[in-house]
């Protein structure tokens, strides 16, 4: 009878062992499929990672590029960009007034608003001028001016210009790039490539504004000076 009994036991734990090993088993397939399921998703997540870090990049130097075509650089480089701080010196030289018929408005934020009509003679607005003394000293870089006014109105009959004094006591007054058919170009940015320490600095940075030029509505400025990197 016992000896019956332990066979019966024997055989149940026998059972119970097949069981274990059974589940010993199915843990082991299910372990796999985790690991088989995980590299495929580990894989996906490294490709969007690696596609997005991809596409930031492609997207900052597509702005650098076209920062560099809208100032009218020949060469571009995309290790190149341009600083924000303007040297530009505030408040300006001189400020709201009306002369001749136009009103130039310091909007007390760096932008002038320009309106009406040149009656008399040709209005110039001094932003910032000095004839003996340097306003901005230079180094030995490169510079971007930009007169920073909506392209669809830009005009030659009331534009920015600005007075370089070299190293050698001499002045030079450089303009926006026109076109053949007197347009300014470029936004009327200018590139001041002072690499050769040819000038000292700025002395006068000034708005002029022509006889008989009706400024169109919405028309401001938001001068600014920076260094190119």
């Amino acid at each position: 009878m016992n000896s019956e009994v332990d066979n019966k036991h024997d055989e149940k734990a026998k059972i119970d062992n097949k069981h274990d090993e059974k589940a010993k088993i199915d843990n082991k397939h299910d372990e796999k499929a985790k690991i088989e399921i995980s590299i495929p998703n580990v894989l996906s997540l490294l490709a969007f990672i690696m596609a997005f870090y991809a596409m930031i990049l492609s997207r900052n130097n597509s702005m650098v590029i076209d920062q560099l075509t809208r100032y009218g650089s020949d060469e571009v480089n995309t290790d190149v960009s341009v600083k924000t701080n303007n040297l530009i010196p505030y408040p300006y030289f001189q400020t709201t007034q009306t002369v001749n018929g136009v009103t130039i408005t310091d909007n007390g934020n760096r932008t002038l608003s320009v309106k009406g009509k040149c009656t008399e003679d040709s209005v110039v607005f001094r932003i910032c001028s000095n004839d003996d003394v340097v306003e901005i000293p230079l180094e030995k870089k490169k510079y971007l001016f930009s007169p920073k006014v909506d392209e669809k109105i830009i005009t030659n009959a009331c534009k920015l210009d600005i007075g370089m004094m070299k190293n050698d006591g001499s002045k030079e007054v450089l303009h926006a790039k026109l076109d053949s058919n007197k347009k300014i170009m470029n936004d009327g940015n200018i590139i001041i490539d002072n690499t050769s320490g040819v000038y000292k600095g700025v002395y006068a940075i000034s708005m002029y504004v022509f006889k008989d030029f009706i400024v169109p509505e919405d028309y401001t400025f938001n001068p600014s000076l920076s260094e190119i990197e």
